[in-house]
Order: C-alpha cells, then sequence, then structure tokens
C-alpha cells in the first residue's frame, strides 16, 4: 500500500512538472523570443550577402538563387540571382517560383509548422482532400499533409513548370501504375 502511494505521489508530481492536468490549454502561442542580432549585424550580413550568394553559385554550379531575408518579421531584401535553367536567359528574381523539391519540402514543412504554432493555419484531424476531376482511376482520393510533404503524391504542383500543361500531367496519370504511387 505504501508502494502505492509512493507512486501515486510520484505520478502526480511528474504530470504537475510537465504540464500535464486537467486544465485547459492557453489559446495564444508562446511569446516569441527575443531577436539573435541587432539590425546593425543584419546591415553587414546584407552589406556582404551579395557576394557569399556569388561564391556559393560559383562553387556548386546552381545557375540561379532566390532569396529572402527576414527581421523581425519584416522582409528586409529580396533578390535574385542568376538564372533559372542552364543555358536559358530567364533571370531569377523575387517573383521566381521553383519547383518543390527535396530540399525545400522540409522548408516547405517548417513555414506550415509554424502557420500552427501561430494559429494562423490549422490542420483538423482529417486529411486534406483533392479529387483530380479529369482522372477517377487512382482509388486514393485523399492525401494527407504528411504525404504531401514527404512527395509520395505524384502530383505535380502550379508552380512546377515542367513544361507541361496541366492536361498533360493528368493524362500521364493513366497507365502510370498508381498502386505502387505511394511506396516512394
Amino acid at each position: 500500500m505504501r508502494g502505492a502511494r509512493a507512486l501515486a505521489s510520484v505520478l502526480v508530481l511528474g504530470s504537475a512538472s510537465y504540464g500535464i492536468g486537467t486544465g485547459t490549454a492557453s489559446a495564444a502561442p508562446p511569446p516569441q523570443p527575443p531577436p539573435q542580432l541587432t539590425r546593425d549585424e543584419v546591415d553587414r550580413a546584407l552589406d556582404a550577402l551579395n557576394g557569399i550568394v556569388e561564391r556559393g553559385m560559383k562553387r556548386t554550379g546552381v545557375p540561379g538563387v532566390a532569396v529572402a531575408v527576414v527581421y523581425k518579421d519584416q522582409v528586409v531584401r529580396l533578390d535574385g540571382y542568376g538564372t533559372r535553367r542552364v543555358g536559358q536567359d530567364a533571370p531569377v528574381d523575387a517573383d521566381t517560383v521553383f519547383q518543390l523539391a527535396s530540399l525545400s519540402k522540409p522548408l516547405a514543412s517548417t513555414v506550415v509548422a509554424g502557420a500552427v504554432g501561430d494559429l494562423t493555419l490549422r490542420l483538423g484531424p482529417k486529411p486534406m482532400t483533392f479529387r483530380l476531376t479529369h482522372y477517377d482511376g487512382d482509388t486514393y482520393y485523399f492525401e494527407t499533409a504528411g504525404e504531401n510533404a514527404t512527395g509520395p503524391s505524384g502530383v505535380t504542383f502550379k508552380g512546377d513548370e515542367n513544361g507541361r500543361a496541366t492536361s498533360v500531367t493528368i493524362e500521364a496519370f493513366d497507365g502510370s501504375g498508381l498502386g505502387t504511387f505511394r511506396r516512394s
């Protein structure tokens, strides 16, 4: 009996120390931490940015880069460097849309998580749903946010600019073996 009371005390104290209880959760997110840089430090970094980006592009062979710098919730710099594709003259600017690729998926997921944390976006208990109106061969009619973030959906997005019209992309689904497309 004494052991049971001791265990119950530990559980109650442990629950209290981890904020587990029957009270209602606060709707307000925690306050933002103070900036780790001063505006002068940001300005010095901005002065060096062109050289940093240009050296990085030369070292990696990346044809173009879009850069955004945000300080205290304000955009302080939007720039584009280079071209969208090797051998093309289309310059990258602040409005350039790149494909959602392997590296950008965790970045996009972080943005979504931030919006959820700021309470500007709500992810419900049901998965996001969509239906391709021109294609009914898919036995899957929903996609979760996790599937979208990890890339197994196989659906291209408006920003993909893969050189094909949306109707061509949808037609490509026909006979593409969709039974295995989520196993990537």
